[in-house]
């Protein structure tokens, strides 16, 4: 799990479970959200281990801006949801134009 507080709130004041296969991946192991709670298609999916087949993702996720946010990354105001202690609203796709 990752316990922080803007992570935790995003999370719906838990923390985020960390994917922990049983053997260690390299690269993958404790550094990615769980695949199983965050499937394609969730909104958090972007930091889990692993990509399907034409899945794209274009929102890093509150739980993972959550969690750059209590790792000290300075997140642009705009890009944590309501309810953050910081008060910072908004979301990514309004705020970082397409490539």
């Amino acid at each position: 799990y990752f316990s922080g507080t803007e992570a935790n709130s995003a999370n719906g004041d838990s923390p985020p479970e960390l994917y922990a296969p049983g053997s260690w991946q390299g690269g993958s192991s404790y550094s990615h959200l769980d695949e199983s709670l965050f499937p394609p298609g969730n909104p958090n999916s972007l930091m889990t281990p692993m990509l399907s087949w034409s899945e794209a993702v274009h929102d890093p996720g509150q739980i993972t801006l959550g969690i750059f946010a209590d790792m000290c990354f300075e997140i642009a105001g705009s890009l944590l949801s309501d309810g953050f202690e910081d008060g910072h609203t908004g979301n990514w796709s309004s705020t970082v134009p397409p490539p």
